[in-house]
């Protein structure tokens, strides 16, 4: 239950904007937990909105679902990198990412990905493969080719191989 207060962000601002600026630096990124939870906004409007004004993007690692709450804040000055997990097709990635309302979200995920590009956000879509979901993986790099974003320059693929995969039979 532990979230970052709007007092902790603008403490954390002010520790950023007193800082050398140095342009390898110039990022803030969210990650940890979900930072992107539309009860979140106010905090991470704050955020984006202020590193913006002194040069700096934002970056964020996040599941995706709550893309929707932040449209006006995706794009090259704001928040221009998202790390976005999927895990496969929507058949695979339905089936181990269920969504807190027991509701599929792949597609879901899938829209916030694609208004995130279409606002100038580059997207970098991970998969966290293991031999239970190789097949969906596949199936995802076509579903993505099928969507036109398979070159397209603000669309990367990554997968992390899950090592060792403990519902393996030789797990141990």
């Amino acid at each position: 239950e532990r979230r970052m207060s709007l007092e902790a962000a603008r403490r954390f601002l002010r520790v950023v904007e007193g800082s050398p600026r140095h342009p390898q630096r110039s990022v803030v990124e969210l990650f940890g937990g979900e930072p992107l939870l539309p009860m979140l906004r106010p905090v991470v409007e704050e955020i984006v909105l202020s590193v913006e004004k002194w040069g700096y993007v934002t970056r964020a690692t996040t599941n995706g679902t709550g893309l929707h709450a932040y449209t006006d804040l995706l794009g090259p000055t704001r928040i221009a990198e998202l790390q976005v997990s999927l895990d496969g097709s929507s058949e695979f990635h339905d089936k181990r990412r269920i969504g807190l309302a027991g509701k599929p979200t792949f597609h879901q995920i899938w829209a916030g990905i694609r208004q995130a590009i279409e606002c100038g956000t580059k997207v970098m879509v991970r998969a966290n493969l293991d031999r239970r979901n190789l097949e969906g993986f596949v199936k995802l790099v076509e579903f993505i080719e099928s969507e036109g974003l398979l070159d397209h320059p603000l669309c990367e693929i990554h997968y992390v191989d899950v090592q060792p995969d403990p519902v393996a039979p030789d797990y141990g």
